[in-house]
């Protein structure tokens, strides 16, 4: 399957990014949300399983079983391996497998991340894009994140779509992980 990606104005990390990097990586971001769901909404439709998106939580689910059913991987080099397990400490290395999600299926996934902050959204009208600036070794610093949760929490849609994708590898994700992970997240918003 081809997949149009997208090249972020984003030249450096984002733990790295001053605000007003941060504030113009955020508002490009914003800006292609359409473009991305409509990619998505695209792909969806030419692989067979029609217009499933529409919003609801449960359109995660059908969403999330074409991506499993579908998702390709692909070895990284012996140098690309090294570099994400000098990234990374090396209690983690355990984690880190040289056989990774295909490019063109991370960049799905990345949609689907997208999708399912939009079906947020529209589930819980208090809650809204945002941005965190400090702490600046907070894991979401200076990310398109959803905040407006009770007890000052946010999310990052895309880090549960990422963990979710890796889990993949070990079977340890279902088609139902993603509503799962809303139904969590749904009842954090406030009323």
């Amino acid at each position: 399957m081809i997949y149009e990606g997208v090249d972020p104005p984003l030249e450096k990390d984002f733990y790295s990014l001053n605000k007003k990097e941060a504030m113009r990586y955020f508002e490009w971001f914003v800006s292609i949300i359409p473009k991305r769901i409509a990619m998505l909404r695209k792909a969806c439709v030419s692989d067979g399983i029609g217009d499933i998106l529409d919003y609801t939580p449960e359109s995660l689910v059908p969403l999330w079983r074409w991506y499993l059913d579908d998702v390709r991987f692909e070895e990284q080099s012996r140098e690309e391996y090294e570099a994400r397990l000098a990234s990374v400490p090396d209690y983690m290395w355990h984690h880190v497998n040289q056989t990774v999600v295909a490019r063109g299926y991370r960049l799905i996934a990345w949609d689907i991340s997208i999708y399912f902050a939009e079906c947020m959204l529209r589930a819980c009208p208090k809650i809204s894009w945002g941005i965190v600036f400090k702490p600046k070794n907070y894991v979401a610093v200076n990310r398109p994140i959803l905040v407006g949760f009770e007890n000052d929490l946010d999310l990052d849609t895309h880090q549960i779509v990422r963990t979710q994708m890796h889990r993949i590898l070990d079977n340890g994700t279902d088609e139902g992980k993603l509503l799962h992970f809303f139904n969590i997240w749904r009842n954090k918003a406030p009323k």
